[in-house]
C-alpha cells in the first residue's frame, strides 16, 4: 500500500514549504468494496453496507522504520472490522484505505491499496480481520 490520497498529499508539501501543516486527529483502517483513487475521499470510498461494518483504529499499534531507510511502516494486527451479516453475503472486499476518521463515509483519505491476491470473498458470519504486517505503507 503506497497509494496516498490528494488530501494528504497537499498536506505534507504545505508543511513542508512552511504552509498549513498537517494535523490528524486519529488513523482508521477501511475496507472498501473497489479501489478508492488519489480524489477520493473518506466520504466517497465504497465501503461495506452491512450494518455490522465498523472502521477500526490503527493508532498507536504502527512499527516505524529508522531513517533514512525508514520509509517503509507496518501495521500491527487489526481485528474488529465486522461480522458479516445477510448483506454482505458473497460480496468481496478489494481494497483497504487509511483514513483520519471513525465514523462510515466521512473524514479524509489518507493512504490506500488494493489487497494483495485480488478481491476477498466475504460470506454471512465471516469475521474479517487483518494480520500483522499486511498492511505496509512505504513512502519513496
Amino acid at each position: 500500500m503506497s497509494a496516498k490520497g490528494n488530501y494528504l498529499s497537499t498536506r505534507v508539501l504545505q508543511g513542508a514549504l512552511g504552509g498549513t501543516g498537517l494535523t490528524i486527529a486519529g488513523h482508521y483502517v477501511a475496507l472498501t468494496t473497489s479501489t478508492p483513487g488519489a480524489t477520493d475521499t473518506g466520504s466517497t470510498i465504497a465501503e461495506p453496507t452491512d450494518a455490522n461494518y465498523t472502521r477500526v483504529s490503527a493508532s498507536g499499534i504502527w512499527t516505524f522504520g529508522t531513517p533514512p531507510n525508514g520509509a517503509t511502516n507496518s501495521l500491527g494486527a487489526l481485528s474488529g472490522f465486522f461480522v458479516a451479516g445477510a448483506a454482505q453475503d458473497g460480496n468481496s472486499i478489494s481494497s483497504i484505505a487509511i483514513v483520519d476518521t471513525s465514523t462510515k463515509h466521512t473524514g479524509n483519505l489518507l493512504y490506500f491499496g488494493d489487497i494483495t491476491g485480488g478481491p476477498v470473498p466475504v460470506n454471512a458470519n465471516d469475521t474479517v480481520s487483518i494480520p500483522a504486517s499486511s498492511i505496509v505503507i512505504t513512502e519513496n
